[in-house]
């Protein structure tokens, strides 16, 4: 019995060339590479003490309001639960409570995100979070008439905090859509780096 020795279509090996590497002009540097392939990527060490404490007191910010706007949208389910039988203003309260913690939130993730990749966050989530600092605000003075305790207010300044931080981060970083035509921060968000040598 005789073997055919000759290679079928199938014994065919497929071979791939490497591309040719990207060059730059002689004046361009490339941009910085980082793991998700986006150069406004800093990590904590790379930051001045000046960047460090503005990172410490979004870290805080994010914390304090986090923590603060999920026991307020328990309060305020809480509060829906019993409202109906219980009084209106319990029922006004965890309506506000709840609606404040959502749009609260939106702020926190946004301050999240906006740390991990320093783009410009959009106009529209700092308004949003205001606007959950002003619910959350509303609805502690009304529990706070209610129980007698009027220092409960205060529970809102986490999320006004985290307002004002991104307003802060909105007039320093560049938008988005500029990150691979500009992959350099902004001037004044270089001041947040050490120099690279």
């Amino acid at each position: 019995m005789e073997h055919d020795t000759t290679k079928s279509s199938d014994d065919l090996q497929i071979t791939v060339e490497a591309g040719a590497p990207r060059t730059t002009g002689p004046d361009e540097e490339p941009p910085p590479e980082t793991r998700d392939g986006c150069p406004h990527r800093v990590r904590v060490r790379d930051l001045t003490p000046g960047g460090r404490l503005l990172y410490a007191a979004a870290l805080l910010t994010i914390a304090l309001a986090g923590t603060v706007q999920l026991l307020a949208l328990f309060a305020g389910g809480f509060l829906l639960s019993i409202g109906a039988e219980f009084s209106r203003t319990a029922l006004l309260d965890g309506v506000l409570l709840v609606l404040g913690s959502m749009l609260g939130m939106i702020g926190v993730f946004a301050l999240v995100g906006t740390w991990r990749r320093l783009h410009r966050p959009e106009a529209p989530i700092a308004w949003l979070t205001a606007a959950g600092a002003l619910l959350t605000l509303a609805a502690t003075i009304l529990i706070g008439q209610w129980l007698g305790l009027p220092l409960l207010a205060l529970a809102a300044l986490p999320t006004a905090a985290a307002t004002a931080h991104l307003l802060h981060l909105r007039t320093l970083l560049a938008p988005r859509d500029t990150c691979d035509t500009h992959p350099d921060l902004p001037a004044p968000a270089r001041t947040w780096l050490h120099p690279t040598p």
